[in-house]
């Protein structure tokens, strides 16, 4: 009777040891892993953010700017002459093309361009325009096959003088 009275003490004893003193210690862990967690996910998203704007302030000086643009002449009329003068020779028909001032800076022109051709002709005439040095940042290209052609339509930023 004796030792099953003191090994029920010890039981309670046990009980209240594991309620009083570990049980907080439990929960402080379990919240510090929860804090540590959240922490490493905010770093890892600020160093994509960092990397991204890092990687957008220099996207201009790797553009270049579109020939012909200087802080007195129109940047849209630059980068019109540049576009007709790829269309010369490129083969591509039936072409709308709109060039609309641009927004802030460097953006100095947006420019819209449909029209249609063989695959080779559209091929070649947008790797013209979007060439290294050009000053011209593609944003879309859609390529539709229509009856032995191909439906063209163009969207690009023109990067202007800084």
């Amino acid at each position: 009777m004796r030792l099953r009275l003191i090994a029920g003490l010890c039981a309670l004893a046990a009980l209240g040891l594991h309620l009083g003193w570990t049980r907080p210690f439990r929960a402080a862990a379990f919240a510090s892993a929860d804090e540590y967690r959240r922490l490493r996910e905010e770093r890892r998203q600020a160093v994509v953010e960092r990397t991204r704007e890092a990687r957008l302030a220099a996207a201009p000086g790797r553009v270049g700017v579109v020939p012909g643009t200087s802080p007195t002449a129109p940047p849209a009329g630059a980068a019109r002459r540049l576009v007709v003068g790829a269309l010369a020779s490129s083969g591509v028909s039936t072409v709308t093309l709109k060039v609309t001032p641009g927004g802030r800076a460097p953006v100095a022109a947006s420019v819209h361009l449909t029209g249609s051709g063989s695959l080779d002709e559209v091929a070649r005439f947008t790797g013209q325009l979007v060439r290294p040095g050009n000053g011209l940042v593609l944003s879309s290209v859609s390529l539709v096959p229509r009856q032995g052609q191909v439906d063209l339509s163009f969207h690009a930023l023109a990067v202007g003088a800084r």
